[in-house]
């Protein structure tokens, strides 16, 4: 017997034990659709293995890396002290 055709006799077995237990004179029919919820597991535990080689990537990229420029960018400028004014007015 092919794959079908003991698909349409299980199909058939549960269809009749649906009804059976429901009460149904008329039982609606039955199909049955393949679950995509495997195959999508499967794509999306590849891809957070794939974003944790890409963090652990990074992070040994980062070990020892300095930021570039000041560390402070906002610095301000320093106080004129009493020396810095005398300067300004011989100008």
């Amino acid at each position: 017997m092919t794959e079908h055709g003991r698909r349409q006799g299980a199909q058939g077995i549960i269809r009749s034990e649906v009804g059976r237990q429901i009460g149904l004179r008329h039982t609606p029919s039955l199909a049955f659709v393949a679950d995509e919820l495997p195959d999508t597991v499967q794509r999306i535990e590849e891809l957070v293995t794939q974003a944790r080689h890409a963090d652990a990537e990074l992070a040994r990229t980062r070990e020892g890396a300095q930021p570039a420029g000041d560390p402070d960018p906002y610095r301000r400028p320093a106080e004129a002290g009493p020396d810095d004014e005398a300067d300004d007015e011989d100008e």
